[in-house]
């Protein structure tokens, strides 16, 4: 972190629009002068000045004001919140903490043989995360991604529930693995089912609720979902011991319950999560009319106080001021 620079947005909010612009240049590797920065720049501030007609403090009360009362940013903290509470209901938790005792019931018995097979579940994980960050995000796209892998992995939850409820494996204590060949695809499917999350779930969750708020809610809305992920997580985690005892026989309702989830979460992004691939930061606002509501609101003349106040501080305001700094 010694080594990273200022985020362009932090500086464009702080009025550092020399230092905004030359981070800029570095990150797009562009000179200062290229017609792509002056657009990013003017798209900066034209989202800060938006902000400011229709919020004009940035106390605790003033950001939660701006995030509940405006629509649009009202939508999108609550579809933060819904893509954590979907992630944590694919059931991906339920394998990262019990995966020993998952395998077991799938027929894989000894301490070594559940901690190499863990082992393997987590550098599935960790490779094929790697390679959608590099090669998909911004190909695929977060509402593609999303949609296909709750197909993908509700049904790899159902393959694995038929096989626990059809063809249970027999109870073994010598710590030899005794699994009849439909139980080889049940295993297959777990790794299969990691894979899934680490292509849409996983990553797309966290990408999409820091892009999607206005600059200066960004940091609200990232702790609100993380909270909620948390919570969420705790719910999992406290109980799956319970559903692999009481849901069906060795717990064959566990891996049903989560598919079914992981099948409704089609059609959530189908209706209500719109595609943000290619969009910049200050686009977002657009996407979720908060721009056209700030229009209004500077026609109907409905400034507050605080924001005349701003207004007349600043004569010809903000915006016109970073205009004539983005043009030099």
């Amino acid at each position: 972190m010694f080594f990273c620079n200022e985020s362009p947005r932090w500086l464009a909010r702080q009025d550092n629009w020399d230092e905004a612009k030359r981070i800029l240049s570095l990150t797009r590797n562009l000179p200062l002068e290229h017609e792509y920065i002056q657009m990013e720049l003017t798209e900066m501030a034209d989202q800060l000045e938006n902000e400011r007609r229709l919020i004009g403090g940035a106390t605790f009360m003033d950001l939660q004001r701006e995030m509940w009362t405006i629509p649009g940013n009202r939508n999108r903290a609550l579809l933060s919140m819904g893509l954590m509470v979907c992630q944590q209901m694919t059931g991906t938790n339920a394998i990262n903490y019990y995966a020993p005792l998952i395998f077991k019931g799938l027929g894989i018995t000894g301490v070594n043989n559940g901690l190499f097979a863990t082992g393997i579940y987590g550098i599935v994980k960790m490779v094929t995360c790697a390679a959608f960050l590099l090669f998909a995000a911004d190909t695929l796209g977060r509402r593609k991604s999303l949609l296909w892998t709750s197909i993908a992995q509700g049904l790899a939850m159902f393959i694995i529930g038929i096989y626990v409820r059809v063809y249970p494996p027999p109870d073994n204590t010598d710590g030899k693995i005794n699994i009849p060949p439909f139980g080889y695809v049940a295993l297959v499917c777990i790794f299969l089912f990691a894979g899934f999350f680490q292509w849409g779930w996983g990553p797309v969750c966290w990408i999409y609720v820091s892009e999607i708020p206005t600059a200066r809610l960004r940091g609200l809305n990232v702790a609100l979902a993380a909270a909620t992920q948390w919570i969420f997580n705790f719910v999992v985690a406290k109980s799956v011991p319970i559903m692999l005892k009481n849901v069906g026989k060795k717990g064959y309702g566990t891996y049903f319950i989560f598919g079914s989830f992981s099948f409704s979460m089609f059609i959530f992004v189908w209706f209500f999560v719109p595609e943000t691939k290619g969009l910049s930061l200050e686009r977002m606002d657009d996407l979720f009319g908060v721009t056209e509501l700030a229009k209004a609101a500077d026609l109907e003349g409905t400034h507050t106080p605080t924001q005349e106040l701003s207004l007349g501080e600043k004569g010809t305001g903000t915006h016109t001021h970073v205009e004539k700094q983005v043009t030099t």
